[in-house]
């Protein structure tokens, strides 16, 4: 029996045809260097849980321009922030993981991944990125950081549990997040 999971059976019977069984899942608590860990267990279901359905519709936000920011698009910002020399990739890695996500938009398991995986993405480059735009840091050291501390660390979490998502898909999403104006490279 998977430790991180276990499951007990409870069989309880009633009167006649009243017969059901009962599982009873004793989930992990989540540690914050891997939370897509329930999705690692097939045991664990979206569907049938309201409170993750729920969360996964926090997809939708991202799907979205953000709201009361200007939609200048995704070149003029990485020319405002002097990193326009990643445009012509950043372009081709938004639009194929634009394709992924819509192709994946009716598995509830691939909505929570990818919400989990942008809400990831959103908050390493605001914490981790965005003080070395403001510091005026050198497009080598921010490029730099942007694989070490933002692709990698949301690769090794996706790749547990989706091993179709490669690095290109991670960078994609943050060029997909910067297009819908959640990201501000300025």
């Amino acid at each position: 029996m998977n430790k991180a999971l276990s499951k007990e059976l409870q069989t309880h019977t009633g009167n006649g045809d009243n017969c059901r069984d009962k599982y009873i899942y004793n989930l992990p608590k989540s540690h914050p260097s891997n939370l897509l860990e329930p999705l690692r267990n097939a045991e664990v279901t979206l569907d049938n849980d309201n409170e993750m359905m729920n969360f996964v519709e926090e997809l939708a936000d991202y799907l979205n321009d953000f709201p009361e920011r200007n939609v200048i698009g995704l070149e003029n910002k990485l020319k405002q922030a002097n990193m326009d020399s990643l445009y012509d990739e950043a372009a081709i890695l938004k639009e194929r993981f634009a394709k992924k996500l819509y192709r994946g938009q009716l598995s509830h398991n691939s909505q929570y991944l990818y919400a989990q995986s942008l809400a990831l993405i959103n908050t390493y480059f605001a914490h981790k990125i965005k003080p070395l735009l403001n510091e005026g840091a050198p497009k080598s050291i921010i490029e730099k950081e942007l694989l070490d501390e933002v692709f990698i660390p949301v690769l090794n979490n996706i790749t547990k549990v989706d091993i179709t998502i490669n690095i290109d898909h991670v960078r994609g999403m943050l060029y997909f997040l910067t297009g819908k104006c959640h990201i501000k490279w300025s």
